[in-house]
């Protein structure tokens, strides 16, 4: 079974990841300053990805993107962050990539 999305993202803000890649035929992926890791041990399939692209998108984004099949946007939870994601179609799927969105400003030094 896939890990709920929610928890991939806890994952992320926790290791402060920079991109959470989700893809047919791969394990959820997280990329760090340290590299790049698998989050589990399940490979997603077609229903993993569009069931993720469904908890992120309400219904009328969700039209859009049947019809354009790609959408950007950024997305929140209560208690964890700010996201953005791109979410398109790769060899007939859905795919996506979340970034964390850092609500801490950098300083200059």
């Amino acid at each position: 079974m896939a890990l709920p999305l929610r928890e991939m993202l806890t994952t992320m803000v926790e290791e402060d990841g920079a991109d959470l890649y989700l893809s047919v035929g791969a394990r959820p992926t997280l990329r760090t300053g340290a590299g790049i890791s698998e989050l589990g041990e399940t490979v997603l399939t077609p229903a993993d990805t569009e069931a993720y692209c469904k908890e992120i998108l309400d219904d009328r984004q969700l039209g859009e993107f049947l019809l354009t099949r790609e959408m950007n946007l950024a997305f929140g939870l209560a208690g964890l962050g700010r996201f953005r994601t791109n979410i398109f179609m790769q060899r007939g799927v859905v795919s996506l990539v979340i970034r964390q969105v850092r609500l801490d400003i950098p300083t200059i030094e």
